[in-house]
């Protein structure tokens, strides 16, 4: 029996050519449509475009050059306090009970600051931190707007890689198809086997319906972002390049990081409002001048007539202010707080730094680690892949393991994909956190907006 089961698989490899024309023309069971993935459009987006083109239009960054705009303005105010100051006010008055009922009054000074005890300092001080505190903030704000993008442009390399693999493996499945026929033809298969092939190739489709679902979601993500149209182009290694993936991201100093560096700016702000809060309490001096004009109208009785006074006075000007309820003493203490708050929040800037930079190096290792791990899976199970299909012509194997292999095969290419692009990933979010992604992909920064 098992030598007339040898003879027939013997004779239907020899005659593989004549009975596979014959079953093309056979009609055993209605094949699987396989649909074919449409033509990419001519216009193409690269990496550098998206982001570039997201720098120059998202509102998140319009909103943060408009508030250093606003910081510059206030920047400008405060050092204006230091200047020559000219005040003047005109006061027209009427008493019904004076006999000289008509008054009008203009009184016009100009003082020049002496001395106050470092107040308008303090305040042109932390003036100027504030501002350079927002374009810190403009800077992290581009570095993650470049990182989603990065992301997202990643998430549609794997997708798009994926769905070639499932186009690969819908294809293998086809090849057990028509293998499968043959075999019907020379009585050594059931229809059966062909129904099964059928629904292993109906959920192959699925799958494939659901990664190409997967990659216009990233596709239009990328779209979203960057207020493109075109279709997103670049390779994990062209993306690998791009990053200079093979070297470790580092800096410097950590207040190089634009995040923690608007952290430092904002306790520099603070501290200089704790010496403005302190001088507060002190006199302003100052030089100028003061006139003083006044025209009375005598409308008694046989009297028609005005008269005029000026005078105009040189010397030196003492001005503060005196608050009975302590309010100098609690403004200190406030600016005290708020420098404190601020310090605090640098510090754990600095910590939040730290720990981003280990767990993000531990995931770039832990994602190599699977790269290589998921492409030694692969090889050897596409090297087990014909034996599957022998020891199945020779009974030895069940059907439904030919296509679990297949299936395997699939499956962990997607997981070097997805080693891939987590490996690239955390390469990305290392040099974001760090402050180095716009330019290691040789972007142009606006500079922290503002005019």
């Amino acid at each position: 029996m098992k030598n007339k089961r040898l003879l027939a698989i013997l004779a239907m490899s020899v005659s593989v050519a004549a009975i596979s024309n014959a079953v093309l023309a056979q009609e055993v069971a209605e094949p699987v449509a396989i649909t074919v993935s449409p033509a990419p459009s001519e216009d193409l987006v690269g990496l550098r475009e998206a982001v570039a083109s997201a720098i120059g239009t998202h509102p998140a960054l319009r909103q943060s050059a408009s508030l250093i705009d606003q910081r510059l303005a206030e920047e400008r105010i405060v050092r204006s306090d230091g200047r020559p100051v000219i005040e003047y006010s005109l006061q027209p008055g009427y008493n019904p009970q004076s006999d000289r009922d008509a008054i009008l009054q203009l009184n016009i000074s100009g003082r020049v600051p002496v001395y106050d005890f470092g107040k308008i300092k303090a305040r042109r001080s932390a003036a100027a931190n504030r501002t350079v505190q927002y374009r810190h903030l403009f800077e992290n704000q581009e570095e993650l707007i470049a990182l989603d993008l990065v992301n997202a442009y990643l998430q549609y390399a794997l997708w798009r890689d994926a769905l070639a693999a499932a186009n690969e493996h819908i294809e293998q499945l086809g090849g057990i198809r028509q293998r499968i026929e043959m075999r019907i033809a020379a009585g050594l298969a059931d229809v059966s086997d062909l129904r099964r092939t059928d629904v292993s190739i109906s959920r192959a489709n699925l799958q494939r319906d659901q990664v190409r679902s997967q990659m216009e979601q990233a596709e239009d993500r990328i779209h979203l972002m960057s207020s493109t149209e075109g279709q997103p182009v670049g390779t994990f290694d062209e993306t690998a390049a791009m990053l200079r993936a093979s070297q470790t991201p580092s800096v410097d100093s950590a207040d190089d990081v634009p995040v923690v560096a608007a952290a430092r700016s904002e306790w520099d702000a603070t501290r200089d409002e704790v010496r403005g809060a302190r001088a507060n309490r002190y006199p302003s001096v100052s030089i100028g001048v003061t006139n003083s004009s006044y025209l009375m109208d005598d409308r008694r009785p046989g009297q028609d007539s005005s008269m005029f006074d000026n005078r105009t006075q040189f010397g030196l000007f003492l001005t503060g202010r005196v608050a009975l309820g302590g309010g100098a003493r609690h403004q200190i203490a406030a600016a005290e707080a708020a420098s404190s708050a601020a310090a605090s929040r640098y510090q754990s800037e600095l910590l939040r730094l730290d720990m981003a930079v280990v767990a993000l190096t531990r995931q770039r290792a832990e994602a190599t680690n699977r790269l290589g791990g998921s492409g030694e899976v692969v090889s050897v199970l596409e090297n087990a892949r014909d034996l599957y299909w022998q020891e199945y012509i020779l009974s030895k194997r069940r059907l439904t393991e030919v296509f679990d292999i297949e299936r395997e095969i699939y499956q962990s290419r997607v997981d070097q994909l997805q080693a891939r692009a987590d490996q690239l990933s955390a390469v990305a979010e290392l040099l974001g956190v760090q402050g180095q992604l716009i330019s290691t992909l040789e972007i142009p920064s606006r500079g922290g907006g503002g005019r």
